[in-house]
């Protein structure tokens, strides 16, 4: 059976600028799809600025943490965007209204510079929901065996309500995280090749990102859950350092 899926609209926000500067480093794109029903669901597909600040070797301590805060103050900038499209675009139909904000946002639940994102009344963090805090982390930094959740589907009050309708009729289809195709980090030659624990975090600090007031302590989780046939018979065989997140609606 062919799925045909009908795209009516896509917006790029690629040469957005503020202030003469360029706002989004991987474009914020928007597609509005038609759905068997005939109802309208608008994605915000992200992919919100990185945290890799590579150091010179000629920069001071200041000059370095200067590019690391400009940095964080883009992704703000660009989860602040985000924010201003949905409130916009969906004025007077925010209960009604199909639309999520999807993506790589670079970043984890608790750090202040997506606060414009994970505290909006406008959109649910839909994963969180239907699982527990620490198993709802995406990514595998595999140098430092560390795990964090930076990928994300934010959803509007109705797409929730159509989630939820969908996991009510069949618990197979709640919110999932495809994790099989992780790879890992080969430990030693004595035939040990996956850490037993990963390092969850929840909030990642630096220099110039202080702590909230209130953040959940980092904790370990189980790593030696099942692979896909390719990474088992060679670790090196990951599929990515992210992790497929899937709903049901």
């Amino acid at each position: 059976m062919s799925l045909f899926i009908r795209i009516r609209q896509i917006r790029s926000h690629i040469d957005d600028k503020d202030g003469g500067k360029l706002i989004f480093s991987r474009d914020c794109l928007e597609a509005e799809i038609e759905l068997s029903d005939g109802s309208v669901l608008t994605l915000f597909l992200n992919h919100l600025k990185s945290k890799l600040v590579i150091r010179k070797e000629s920069e001071t301590d200041t000059e370095y943490n200067a590019r690391v805060l400009e940095s964080h103050e883009k992704r703000k900038k660009q989860a602040d965007e985000v924010i201003k499209f949905v409130t916009q675009r969906f004025h007077g139909q925010h209960n009604s209204a199909l639309y999520a904000a999807i993506g790589d946002f670079n970043d984890t639940p608790e750090s202040p510079w997506l606060n414009p994102l994970m505290t909006s009344n406008l959109l649910k963090n839909i994963i969180k929901k239907y699982r527990q805090n620490d198993d709802c982390w995406t990514y595998y930094w595999r140098s430092k065996n560390r795990v964090s959740q930076i990928d994300y589907i934010l959803v509007s009050e109705e797409l929730e309500r159509r989630v939820d309708a969908a996991a009510a009729a069949d618990p197979n289809k709640k919110p999932h995280i495809e994790r099989k195709g992780i790879g890992y980090k080969k430990l030693s030659n004595s035939g040990e090749i996956l850490p037993k624990k990963s390092n969850l975090i929840h909030f990642e600090g630096d220099a110039v990102t202080a702590a909230p007031s209130t953040f959940t302590p980092g904790s370990k989780v189980d790593f030696r859950f099942s692979r896909y046939q390719e990474v088992n018979l060679n670790w090196k065989n990951n599929i990515s350092d992210h992790c497929p997140v899937k709903i049901w609606f």
